[in-house]
C-alpha cells in the first residue's frame, strides 16, 4: 500500500473494525458504523473508508467485516443524509479514491434477454395472496419450498432464507436466475447464513444482474483463482472486472 495515512485516521479504521467484527448482525453491524461516521466530518470519513478498504485488500480480516457491513450503502445515505454523502462521493473522486466511490455507488446492471431456463416460476404459487406464500415460505414441505424458490417477493424469499429446510442448492438457484431482482440478492447478502458460504458470495457476483455496489463488496472475499474467473466475465460491469484485476495485482504484489 504506497497511500500513506494519518496516524489518527488509522487508529479510529482499527477501532471500527474491531467493533464491528465484534457483532455478528449485519443490521447491528451498520447501526454502529453509522453512529461511529455520523459525527465524523467529510475528509476524514473519505480518508477512513479508503484506508479501510485498502487493507480489505491485503486481506486484512477486521476490514473485510466492515467492507462487508457497507454491501447495502443505502444505510449510509439515512444516517448521513443525502447533502453529505454528495459531497463524501466528490471528495472521494478529488482524491482518487476511486475503488471506494464504485463501492457505494449503483451502476446500471448488464442485461440480457432471460431464457426460458432462467425462471419456471409456478401458475399455482402465483395466484396465492402474499399473506399465503409468507406463510407457506415457513413450511416443512420441500415440495412447497420447491415452487417458492422462484418467487419474486423479497418477503417471502426472506422467510425462505431463514427456512431450516432450504438448502445451499436452493439458494443457489435463487441468485443465478437471470434476470434476478436486486431486492432477493439483497436479502441473501444480508442473512449471515448464506453469506458465510464462499460459493454463495461468488454466485453473487457471477450474476450480471447483481448490483455493482453489492459485487464490488464482494471481491475483497474472493481467492485468486475467483478473481481471474470474475476478471475475464465479459458480462459482468466493467467496475466489477477493472475492480478484479487490481486486487489480482496488489496479491501477485503481495506474494513478490
Amino acid at each position: 500500500m504506497n497511500e500513506k495515512y494519518d496516524y489518527r485516521v488509522i487508529s479510529i479504521a482499527k477501532a471500527i473494525s474491531k467493533l464491528v467484527s465484534s457483532i455478528p448482525e449485519k443490521k447491528m453491524q451498520r447501526a454502529r458504523l453509522s453512529e461511529q461516521l455520523s459525527g465524523m466530518d467529510v475528509e476524514t470519513v473519505s480518508e477512513l473508508l479508503n484506508y479501510i478498504v485498502q487493507m480489505s485488500e491485503d486481506d486484512k480480516l477486521a476490514f473485510k467485516n466492515v467492507v462487508g457491513a457497507l454491501i447495502d450503502s443505502q444505510f449510509l445515505v439515512s444516517a448521513l443524509g443525502n447533502a453529505k454523502m454528495s459531497d463524501i462521493y466528490i471528495k472521494l473522486e478529488e482524491k482518487g479514491y476511486y475503488s471506494v466511490r464504485e463501492m457505494l455507488v449503483s451502476y446500471p446492471m448488464k442485461r440480457r434477454k432471460a431464457s426460458e431456463s432462467d425462471s419456471t416460476p409456478s401458475l399455482e404459487m402465483d395466484a396465492l395472496p402474499l399473506g399465503t406464500k409468507k406463510s407457506l415460505a415457513k413450511s416443512n414441505s420441500k415440495e412447497v419450498l420447491d415452487k417458492l424458490i422462484h418467487e419474486q417477493n423479497p418477503a417471502v424469499i426472506k422467510n425462505i432464507l431463514n427456512n431450516p429446510r432450504i438448502t445451499e442448492k436452493d439458494v443457489l438457484k435463487m441468485i443465478t436466475r437471470r434476470p434476478v431482482k436486486a431486492e432477493i440478492i439483497t436479502e441473501v447478502v444480508n442473512s449471515r447464513k448464506w453469506t458465510e458460504m464462499y460459493i454463495i458470495k461468488k454466485a453473487i457476483i457471477m450474476n450480471p444482474y447483481t448490483p455493482t455496489k453489492i459485487a464490488l463488496n464482494l471481491l475483497h472475499f474472493m481467492l485468486l483463482q475467483s478473481l481471474k474467473e470474475i476478471a475475464s466475465d465479459t458480462q459482468l460491469h466493467y467496475s466489477i472486472i477493472n475492480t478484479a484485476k487490481k486486487i489480482i495485482q496488489k496479491k501477485n504484489s503481495n506474494e513478490k
